[in-house]
């Protein structure tokens, strides 16, 4: 949480936390502004992005978790907000055998919304980015609202302001992309959320996990088959 909004910040976390949960939070947090204002910290904040450069979108960066405007049981097992390198993403759809037309993309934890803006580079049915914080998703709806790409195939955009372990998936064909987004308990919440929805409404169910931490859930799922693995993520599929 940045320390110019503290008080207000600080009031939420304790009424939900506690006294001990809110002294974990506060202090990762002041870890992070103390990071901010070292040498390669302050680099870091006046990188120039190529991509948000050339198409004028702010994608780049960094937010930490305690720095986002949420309110939820799952708060403390959010992880911060980075942008998808566009290499290990375009080589993961590239390695899905599917028509994108009938498919409808889903990014479960998709902050600024770069990832839908690469995706849209695919002629899929819909793309829907899925954000649990307000601010983020602001930042999301303004970056597709004026994100023009040379390949871009699909302006269907969506942003959804919700929980994604409560995100009811739509139906048809499903591409579901995470980029390390959440912590264990909630990946699990929302592996059994895919589960149900895949034996409610079978149909192909593809998800690509990037940066792929927490595989406790796909690893037990009798729904969920790994198809394909990357040093970068793991592919798994439900036929349908």
């Amino acid at each position: 949480m940045a320390l110019t909004s503290l008080p207000r910040k600080l009031a939420r976390v304790l009424r939900r936390d506690g006294v001990f949960g809110t002294v974990r939070v506060l202090a990762k947090n002041i870890a992070h502004e103390l990071r901010k204002r070292t040498p390669s910290g302050r680099a870091a904040q006046h990188h120039v992005d190529a991509f948000d450069a050339r198409y004028g979108t702010d994608t780049w960066g960094q937010v930490e978790a305690g720095e986002l405007d949420v309110d939820s049981e799952f708060y403390d097992h959010a992880t911060r907000y980075e942008a998808s390198w566009s290499t290990s993403f375009h080589r993961a759809i590239a390695s899905l055998d599917m028509d994108h037309s009938g498919v409808t993309f889903i990014d479960l934890g998709s902050g600024k919304g770069r990832t839908l803006l690469m995706a849209s580079d695919y002629p899929f049915k819909r793309i829907i980015g899925v954000e649990f914080s307000a601010s983020l998703c602001d930042i999301a709806r303004n970056n597709v609202s004026i994100y023009r790409g040379e390949a871009q195939k699909t302006e269907a955009f969506e942003i959804v302001c919700d929980d994604a372990t409560q995100f009811p998936l739509p139906d048809g064909p499903l591409l579901i992309y995470m980029y390390h987004p959440f912590g264990d308990p909630v990946m699990r919440r929302v592996v059994d959320n895919i589960e149900r929805a895949a034996i409610a409404t079978p149909r192909p169910i593809h998800v690509v996990y990037m940066n792929p931490v927490h595989q406790g859930a796909y690893r037990e799922s009798n729904v969920l088959r790994e198809v394909a693995e990357d040093p970068h993520f793991k592919i798994y599929r439900y036929p349908g």
